[in-house]
């Protein structure tokens, strides 16, 4: 099967692919039943990457074109008629490249190792509370569930639990200020479909999470990324950002970001605040990983008590990514301004997963589940760091935290093609390329230090680096044989957790 691709067109090679294979099918072709040829065979006769085919034929799959069969390969499924692209589509671009990775950590299962994940292991949320929180549910008689939508703000109960934990970090809210949503990434919808208008500058860390790229550019904003150094933004970069763009919006991950694990300094954040007056934008503070910092430094929120700044959290992480329940805390007119929206957008939460959460606090499973997590992830990054570096991975910056480890991968100036290998090897990586706002090749690679603890994907990490290195020159040293003396002693447990 040969697609005539062009690399001079406007038209992204993944859409030329799309589109080829899906006008082999609708002219039958390719029939009901046929197999596509292997991603490395197709990659090989078009003189593309891997990592391209994968996201064509990805979008095949989603498509209802080709059904994938695992271990098998791709099948035709059945004819296909794909909609022309309209005109407004490049928009979506940059999300199509971001979903590269997130299409992946939703199906886990596929992969024996998992390094490149975003999530904590499922074993590590043993003990939760849920069971017990739902039996208890389930035993009692609710009242309410059985018709209407409930609060639009959400549940009552969990927002006034929220406000007494951000009173923990010095956040004053009253509980009209605090919005119930679906996860972080609901409330960071609601507030750029609110503030956020086609063509309008929105500003990014850089490196950053790659899901706010692409989900600004769907909603046709313009991203520019700021770049973060060991003090937190760059503030005199996002300046010039700020005169010559005038940003409506700033999403940043102040404490514990993420992919480096670094932490804004308390002088940067005071300064970034004055920025954000100067130039009239807002910041929205992503503040998921913030309570794997040890020392529970000053959150911007509390700094600004919620003026300018819009604070959004989740229980997922804590509790299981698969219960979507967030919050978002601001200043009071802009809530009740987000829970109009929700009403059309999304017409209401889930009132059964938040009375869930909120009976997991009332039962203290939470806290103690919190300082549990913390711990562990503590324990466990010194451990994997250790051994990463060892690997010749690395360094790791200092005074950095949290569940991802940002290392330089030496010899290899774009991480992606090592990500793409990997996949054959059922291992899924992250690579730095994903975390760059216009997806700059990348030195670097995120690693989840959770999923670095066993000795056989380091072994297969090994495998991997020595099948991928610059001209098979580069040997690397395998975990048991270290490289670097370990730079990082293993901290004895703080016993505070934020």
């Amino acid at each position: 099967m040969l697609i005539r691709l062009d690399s001079s067109q406007r038209t992204p090679l993944t859409e030329q692919i799309v589109k080829g294979v899906a006008r082999l099918i609708q002219d039958r072709v390719l029939r009901p039943g046929a197999r596509l040829p292997s991603i490395r065979h197709f990659a090989a006769t078009h003189n593309v990457s891997k990592f391209t085919v994968v996201n064509a034929y990805d979008q095949l799959v989603v498509s209802g074109c080709v059904r994938s069969r695992p271990g098998a390969g791709f099948y035709v499924s059945r004819p296909c008629q794909l909609e022309e692209t309209a005109e407004t589509e490049p928009q979506a671009d940059g999300a199509r490249d971001v979903l590269w990775l997130m299409r992946r950590q939703t199906n886990q299962k596929c992969f024996r190792h998992r390094p490149g994940s975003g999530w904590l292991p499922q074993s590590w949320h043993e003990e939760n509370g849920l069971d017990r929180a739902m039996r208890e549910l389930a035993r009692r008689k609710v009242d309410g569930l059985d018709s209407g939508y409930g609060d639009p703000l959400g549940y009552a109960p969990l927002r006034t639990h929220v406000c007494r934990l951000l009173a923990e970090h010095g956040i004053e809210a009253c509980p009209k200020q605090i919005l119930l949503t679906g996860g972080v990434a609901g409330g960071v919808d609601l507030v750029a479909r609110h503030l956020v208008r086609p063509d309008d500058a929105v500003l990014v860390d850089d490196p950053g999470f790659y899901q706010w790229f692409g989900h600004m550019r769907a909603l046709g904003a313009v991203v520019h990324g700021v770049p973060w150094t060991g003090e937190g933004p760059d503030l005199e970069r996002l300046e010039e950002l700020a005169k010559a763009h005038r940003p409506r919006l700033f999403i940043t991950t102040p404490v514990v970001q993420n992919p480096t694990g670094a932490s804004i300094s308390p002088g940067n954040a005071f300064k970034l605040l004055k920025l954000a007056e100067r130039y009239d934008f807002r910041i929205v503070e992503d503040a998921i990983f913030a309570l794997c910092h040890p020392d529970a430094p000053p959150r911007l929120a509390g700094l600004d008590q919620l003026d300018r700044v819009i604070f959004v959290t989740s229980f997922s992480k804590i509790l299981s990514p698969r219960l979507r329940v967030g919050m978002l805390a601001g200043h009071k007119d802009l809530v009740g301004d987000l829970a109009d929206l929700k009403l059309l957008t999304q017409s209401a939460s889930s009132e059964y997963a938040e009375r869930l959460v909120c009976e997991v606090i009332d039962q203290g499973s939470y806290r103690k589940l919190r300082g549990r997590l913390v711990a562990r992830v503590q324990k466990a990054r010194v451990a994997a760091i250790q051994r990463l570096e060892a690997f010749g991975l690395g360094p790791a910056d200092d005074g950095t935290h949290g569940l991802f480890a940002w290392l330089d991968v030496p010899g290899h100036a774009d991480t992606t093609p090592l990500a793409e290998a990997a996949i054959e090897r059922s291992m899924l990586l992250a690579p730095g390329a994903l975390f760059q706002p216009d997806m700059e090749p990348s030195p670097k690679m995120r690693f989840n230090v959770a999923y670095c603890q066993d000795d056989s994907m380091f072994r297969e990490l090994d495998l991997l680096l020595n099948a991928t290195a610059r001209g098979g020159s580069r040997q690397w040293a395998g975990a048991g044989r270290p490289r670097r003396e370990a730079r990082h002693p293993v901290p004895a447990a703080t016993g505070h957790h934020p």
